[in-house]
C-alpha cells in the first residue's frame, strides 16, 4: 500500500505541475506537457527533491526548466482509486456512486444485464 500512496502523490504531482505549465504557456503556444509516471517514488527519492544516492540527471533538468511542486494531495492509499481520480475528476466514492448508478440504470433498461 505504500508504494501505491508514493506512486499516486507523485502522479498527482507532475499533473498538477503539468497543467500549471499549460496555463501560463497558453496564451503564448501550445504547450509541450511531460507526465512521468512512476512506482514508488516519494518526494526524498528523487534526485531533484534532495536524495544524494538517487541520480536522476534527466528529471533533474526537467524539474530544472519547469516548476517543483512539495506538497500534494492523494485522494486514496491505493494507486488505482487515486488514479481514476486524475482521469474522471471524482474522488473514490463519487465514482463509487456513479458507477452504481449506472449499473442500476443498465439493470432497468435491460433485465438480461
Amino acid at each position: 500500500m505504500r508504494v501505491e500512496a508514493k506512486l499516486s502523490a507523485l502522479f498527482i504531482l507532475l499533473v498538477l505541475l503539468s497543467s500549471t505549465i499549460c496555463s501560463v504557456q497558453a496564451k503564448e503556444k501550445k504547450p509541450n506537457v511531460i507526465l512521468l509516471i512512476g512506482d514508488d517514488h516519494g518526494a526524498p527519492y528523487l534526485g531533484f527533491m534532495g536524495d544524494e544516492n538517487v541520480i536522476t540527471p534527466n528529471m533533474d533538468m526537467l524539474a530544472k526548466g519547469g516548476m517543483t511542486f512539495t506538497q500534494g494531495h492523494a485522494t486514496a492509499n491505493h494507486c488505482r482509486p487515486s488514479l481514476r481520480t486524475l482521469i474522471t475528476g471524482l474522488h473514490p466514492i463519487q465514482y463509487k456512486r456513479k458507477l452504481i448508478d449506472i449499473i442500476e440504470q443498465k439493470e432497468q433498461e435491460d433485465k438480461s444485464f
